[in-house]
């Protein structure tokens, strides 16, 4: 209610497992053991994901999950995680409409095996197609290294747009993140 009185949208940051739905209940993460892991089946995943969109509809942005390419945050693949973006878009579509915005994850981009990770996620096909396609939005934490001046952060965002496959390069990026 605030956020709409204020005439902005928010974005909700899907993600992060249970501990009773994890693959790995014990894996340590930023949010409590079990929460960086892989869901052990797509099912709660989509019961979760159908449960925040019924209720939001196309009020708020859907962020798949927060920095997968971070330890702490995801400890699953790239594939899986390609896997749960194509699985959350097509639930909030059936749920919400076209009319809702599917964010994909944020990535930090200022250590190399960040921008590995997200070269290769973006790389990820689901179902034989791009992953690109399962979203609206792009999304980077444009966070220059500590020695570097904000402006820095120019150079990831053009990192981040080169390495987009097609299906994603003419999407909105947004540094969600700073």
């Amino acid at each position: 209610e605030t956020a709409r009185a204020a005439g902005v949208r928010p974005v909700l940051v899907l993600g992060q497992t249970p501990s009773f739905y994890a693959s790995d209940p014990d894996a340590p993460g930023w949010y409590g053991d079990g929460a960086p892991s892989a869901p052990s089946s797509l099912a709660p995943w989509k019961a979760y994901v159908r449960a925040v969109a019924q209720r939001y509809k196309t009020k708020i942005d859907y962020q798949v999950w927060n920095e997968p390419n971070v330890i702490g945050f995801w400890t699953g693949t790239v594939a899986q995680m390609a896997t749960l973006t194509a699985t959350a878009s097509a639930t909030i579509t059936k749920v919400a409409g076209r009319g809702a915005t599917v964010v994909a994850p944020s990535f930090p981009l200022r250590l190399a095996s960040q921008q590995k990770w997200f070269r290769k996620y973006w790389a990820s096909k689901v179902g034989g197609k791009s992953v690109g396609t399962f979203v609206d939005v792009v999304s980077a934490n444009l966070y220059p290294m500590a020695d570097q001046p904000p402006e820095a952060s120019m150079g990831l965002l053009r990192f981040a747009r080169s390495v987009l496959p097609s299906s994603a390069r003419h999407k909105p990026v947004w540094n969600t993140e700073i």
